[in-house]
């Protein structure tokens, strides 16, 4: 690795993008699906007298090992001292990145505390310095709480956990915690969790968690405070909770402090906040480009690898710049809860307003193989639009959701109708066959 000193003054392309505690990039989504994964253990181990077995000892989860082992793993994909991988016309910088004031030039500080610092010049500008998690500045004692990354960081696993929010990430860490034996609250504003899914999973899953030992407060919580090595939570028209750890999911805004943008003359949209940028990653100056959380298309780490790729694509000359563009119609969120959800295209409320009454849904309750056992039905549902019913949008909460989005993604962007799911031959008896035969 290079250093500060060591770097060239001219460069075909600089990306400026982020390392946080030793780490390249947002691990999160990785860190959350290995305790997804221990999740899926813990569960199956529950399962087991549904399938025959006796278990006289259910076994313990060991908290610290779970952690160092889910350590080990992103230490291996993220360590900046393990870039064997990279290409060698490629190297990794550690330095402070902001853009110059003169056309092309990028000023890198030294992160040694030294206050040293080089002007160097490039070709090709990439701002993909993603987002960060919101912490509210209005609540008494908010710096009592913590963020969604900083849970994976926990050496002790919590007894008693408070999560505030309703987006995807308070579901999935309110199932992991829940799951493996944390008493859990969450707190939301609205009456449904995920309030930008489709109603169907709104509806489905925050009855599932009515029925589950994790527990919904409808309140807002008035201020935080430290009681004898725990948190106090005091909301208006409540007791007080008690809780180990508080996290707030509250959602994020792009890591724009500091880079210079403004001086540089890129211009900002939504509250002068996010990166402006067009169908082809373009920012208003030329040859400076902005992909993944910091541009607001698309808060999700396959969005902003979707969109490198493209950009990756372009700039090396493998895709026409006229033809090469990504659309964002077929985003392909998915909820690492239990059950899992996926979701892509349009819910039903956007397609109504775009197609009107040209709208035919499907939907699909019922109970898998491996489920029926144990309960917890599936829910899969269906949105069309045209007199080709052409299928717009896909919403499935239940066992294995997360893997079978992706097959039906490609069917979607490649334009399939609702024949053409007819047409399918099922894969019976797995869940997706009930996608190849709504009625």
């Amino acid at each position: 690795m290079p250093s500060l000193a060591d770097t060239e003054d001219h460069y075909d392309v600089v990306v400026i993008g982020v390392e946080e505690s030793g780490r390249l990039g947002d691990v999160s989504c990785v860190r959350k699906a290995f305790f997804f994964n221990a999740c899926a253990v813990s569960q199956a181990i529950n399962d087991a007298t549904g399938y025959g077995y006796c278990l006289r000892d259910k076994g313990q989860l060991d908290w610290e090992d779970l952690k160092q082992k889910c350590d080990w793993r992103i230490r291996d994909l993220t360590d900046p001292e393990n870039l064997d991988g990279l290409p060698v016309w490629a190297e990794y910088v550690a330095a402070h990145a902001s853009l110059g004031k003169e056309k092309g030039s990028v000023i890198l500080k030294a992160v040694d505390g030294s206050n040293k610092q080089k002007k160097i010049r490039a070709e090709k500008i990439i701002i993909a310095v993603g987002s960060c998690p919101i912490v509210p500045d209005d609540i008494p004692g908010a710096n009592l709480g913590i963020t969604p990354e900083a849970f994976f960081d926990l050496e002790q696993q919590p007894k008693t956990a408070a999560i505030v929010g309703e987006d995807y990430i308070a579901v999935e860490l309110a199932g992991i915690l829940g799951t493996l034996g944390t008493k859990t609250h969450v707190y939301i504003k609205g009456e449904t969790l995920l309030p930008t899914f489709d109603p169907m999973v709104q509806k489905v899953v925050t009855g599932q968690f009515h029925h589950s030992a994790t527990k919904l407060h409808r309140e807002s919580i008035e201020r935080l405070e430290s009681t004898d090595g725990s948190i106090t939570v005091h909301c208006k028209d409540t007791d007080p909770l008690y809780v180990d750890v508080l996290i707030w999911s509250l959602g994020r805004k792009p890591r724009t402090v500091g880079l210079g943008l403004q001086d540089a003359g890129i211009r900002l949209d939504q509250n002068e906040c996010y990166v402006a940028v067009n169908e082809y990653h373009n920012t208003n100056l030329e040859n400076v480009f902005a992909i993944g959380d910091v541009t607001g298309q698309t808060e999700l780490a396959p969005g902003a690898i979707f969109h490198g790729r493209d950009l990756a694509d372009r700039l090396s000359d493998r895709e026409p710049v006229s033809t090469s563009k990504v659309s964002n119609e077929f985003t392909t969120p998915v909820v690492l809860a239990r059950p899992e959800i996926g979701s892509i295209g349009m819910t039903e409320p956007l397609a109504r307003q775009k197609y009107g009454g040209d709208v035919k849904i499907y939907e699909k309750s019922f109970d898998s193989l491996y489920d029926s056992s144990i309960g917890n039905p599936s829910n899969y549902k269906l949105i069309c639009a045209g007199p080709d019913e052409r299928v717009v949008g896909l919403h499935i909460v239940g066992r294995g959701s997360a893997d079978i989005l992706q097959g039906f993604a490609v069917a979607m962007t490649m334009g399939a109708t609702k024949a053409d799911f007819d047409r399918c031959m099922s894969t019976y008896p797995m869940n997706a066959w009930n996608l190849v035969t709504m009625t």
